[in-house]
């Protein structure tokens, strides 16, 4: 297997994790909204308990050649992916308190994981805004945004907001997580477009 090979298993089995947001949905649709909404604090709580283990006792974490195989070298010395993502979906579902939450996390995993597979994979032209981005990313995950929102909510209007939305997160530089600021920034964005009656 080729060294490139290598790389694109591995970056879309740590994409893998987004496609846990699906059982965020499964439980939202089935259990309602307040049994997703513990669900998903229950997953934030597990997971930054097992990420201070990891950390602070890392002899104890039973996961060691997950993190191994999969973990960036940046993301052994910190707080990894899932828990920023558990935060930010959290934080979502507890501002808008309804099924626009869902979407915002539904919508954020989706275009995360694709801008970053097409964006690492295919991507030629860096992003002016942020050299640590492509062109071909940014626009992969804007469509992403717009299509599962449009899915899901049958409203244009959400959909193009939140690839604009998407759009701007990826290109301004700052020193946060995105997977933890994108499901916030999606909902507040729908929740806007919502009071609006648009």
């Amino acid at each position: 297997m080729t060294n490139d090979m290598r790389s694109i298993i591995k970056e879309i089995l740590r994409k893998a994790l987004h496609a846990f947001s699906l059982t965020i949905w499964l439980v939202y649709v089935t259990y309602g909204f307040k049994v997703a909404f513990i669900y998903v604090s229950a997953c934030l709580i597990v997971s930054f308990t097992l990420e201070v283990i990891r950390l602070r006792k890392y002899k104890y974490y039973p996961f060691k050649s997950i993190t191994e195989k999969l973990a960036r070298s940046p993301e052994k010395y910190r707080f990894a992916a899932h828990v920023h993502f558990f935060a930010g979906s959290t934080l979502t579902l507890y501002l808008l308190k309804n099924e626009l939450g869902i979407i915002a996390i539904l919508c954020s995993a989706a275009s995360d994981a694709i801008a970053a597979i097409i964006g690492m994979f295919f991507g030629k032209h860096p992003n002016p805004w942020n050299e640590n981005k492509t062109l071909e990313g940014t626009f992969a995950g804007m469509i992403t945004a717009f299509l599962v929102v449009l899915f899901l909510s049958q409203n244009v209007c959400y959909g193009i907001l939140v690839a604009i939305v998407f759009a701007i997160i990826d290109s301004l530089k700052i020193h946060i997580n995105d997977n933890f600021i994108l499901s916030p920034s999606f909902g507040c964005a729908l929740r806007i477009l919502e009071l609006i009656g648009l």
